[in-house]
């Protein structure tokens, strides 16, 4: 009887479409694994300080590897035409490298000079600025219905700045483990920045040999669908990297010769915090205008205006010309979920969560597109005749 239970039970999992279409005898080591998967993180949750130093390291190398990665999609292309030009990548590796620190240096010795003593006097000018708009705002809100909540608006943030020397102070006095933190802070951007170069060397001349590397160690029946979603991974984000940074630095650029044309003062400084910002995607760009703003709105309201107009002009330049034809339609991102996108990241992981949380979806959407596919496939091959087909995208 028991038995003949198994038999019928056994049938069921081989004739039932839908236990077919489920993996049949495979759904139940599925759930099982699904189960034990769950049993494994309720135990580290338990005993997750076991792992701390595990966690320290990985924080530790995350930073020089997510640095290296975006140089490495910056300079690669340069680095494969050198080796079409039969040019070895260990040597096109050190010519990119040298190249790099020739435009450092050229940029220390000609650009630094200028943005030093621009960013000085605007940190010099800047309270006049603030004064000076402030005065603006009290002539036209005197008399007004809303003069009494400026003023008061007004007497709070001066209250706010005038005890900030001593809440600072008493921050530094009272409190050792955030000074601590500021320190390893510190020390932990000194190692990415010391350590970067030398993770981005290695990725740069050995890039043919990654490939073989990981390739021995995968079982050979995912290693056609390891390549592909590598592939699709390394152009999207090749893609996003070297159009950001083409973007930013464009904007910077038309934003420099526009304030230059108007005679905005501090334009170079104004144009690189512009390009700075503009990293961040959609709400980058509106960040960086907001000293020119201010100081454009100080120097006087023609000037303001003009400022507005060389603001509308760059990002109909970069919105309509610049940004589609360098960044393409490969990360086929709608905005509004970059918008969601950048609101949680930035919750969860601050200013750095900003600039990578829209190339981190666009590899989770990579890989949710290619898991999707094999799943309409799947689908197809039970269902397909009866309920209609699904489409399946080209690999």
């Amino acid at each position: 009887m028991v038995e003949q239970e198994k038999k019928s039970s056994t049938s069921f999992l081989k004739s039932s479409k839908f236990m077919q279409f489920f993996g049949g005898k495979n759904l139940l080591f599925s759930l099982t694994a699904f189960i034990l998967i769950g049993l494994l993180i309720m135990v580290y949750q338990q005993i997750a300080f076991i792992f701390y130093p595990l966690r320290v390291i990985f924080s530790t190398i995350v930073t020089p590897i997510v640095l290296a990665i975006i140089f490495f999609y910056i300079l690669n292309p340069l680095v494969s035409f050198l080796e079409k030009k039969k040019i070895g990548r260990i040597w096109g590796t050190i010519i990119a490298f040298l190249g790099v620190i020739l435009l450092i240096a050229a940029g220390i010795l000609s650009v630094v000079p200028i943005l030093t003593e621009q960013i000085t006097d605007f940190a010099s000018d800047f309270p006049e600025y603030i004064q000076g708009l402030n005065q603006n705002f009290k002539e036209f809100f005197v008399g007004s219905q809303f003069e009494t909540y400026f003023n008061d608006m007004i007497g709070s943030l001066d209250s706010r700045i005038s005890e900030a020397p001593g809440e600072i102070w008493n921050w530094i006095s009272s409190s050792s483990q955030q000074i601590f933190d500021v320190f390893s802070t510190i020390s932990n951007v000194v190692v990415a920045v010391v350590t970067f170069p030398i993770i981005l060397f290695f990725m740069l001349a050995d890039r043919g040999k990654f490939k073989p590397f990981i390739m021995q160690y995968t079982p050979p029946v995912f290693r056609k669908d390891l390549v592909t979603i590598g592939r699709r991974i390394s152009e999207v984000l090749s893609s996003y990297v070297v159009g950001v940074a083409l973007v930013a630095l464009s904007l910077g650029v038309i934003l420099f010769f526009g304030y230059l044309i108007i005679g905005l003062d501090y334009a170079f400084v104004l144009a690189v915090i512009a390009t700075i910002t503009a990293v961040i995607p959609f709400i980058g760009a509106t960040i960086g205008i907001i000293p020119a703003i201010i100081v454009a709105a100080f120097t006087s309201p023609a000037m303001l205006i003009k400022m507005i107009v060389v603001w509308v002009v760059a990002q109909a330049v970069q919105g309509n010309i610049i940004e589609p034809n360098i960044m393409g339609k490969k990360l086929k991102i709608h905005p509004l979920t970059i918008i969601i996108v950048l609101l949680i990241m930035g919750n969860l992981l601050g200013i750095v969560g900003m600039i990578l949380g829209v190339p981190i979806f666009a590899v989770a959407q990579v890989l949710f597109e290619y898991i999707f596919n094999k799943f309409r496939k799947h689908y197809n091959r039970y269902y397909g005749n009866v309920a209609g087909r699904f489409e399946i995208e080209e690999e």
